[in-house]
């Protein structure tokens, strides 16, 4: 597969650091609380809720954004996850 790359604007990249910011305790703790759902579909408000428990309102917001954006290409291109996160690392 091709090397993906990504052009990350001063505003996405502003809110990668608003997410980075919260460390990696805090997006460990939403991925174990969705490790925990049993049903594998989660309705979006359930999700957004544990979010701004998690993160608070408006940096759920972002990391909601990112999470919704990340995925179109990961679709798209059949990329991996670490692919992807790469990709961003080379572009910031």
């Amino acid at each position: 597969m091709a090397q993906m790359t990504l052009n990350i604007g001063s505003k996405q990249a502003n809110d990668l650091a608003i997410i980075c910011a919260h460390g990696s305790a805090r997006l460990e703790a939403f991925i174990n609380k969705l490790d925990s759902f049993t049903h594998p579909t989660i309705r979006l408000t359930k999700l957004r809720h544990e979010a701004n428990e998690i993160f608070g309102k408006d940096d759920a917001g972002v990391l909601f954004r990112h999470i919704i954006g990340l995925n179109s290409p990961k679709r798209q291109a059949e990329n991996s996850l670490g692919e992807i996160l790469e990709a961003i690392t080379v572009s910031l």
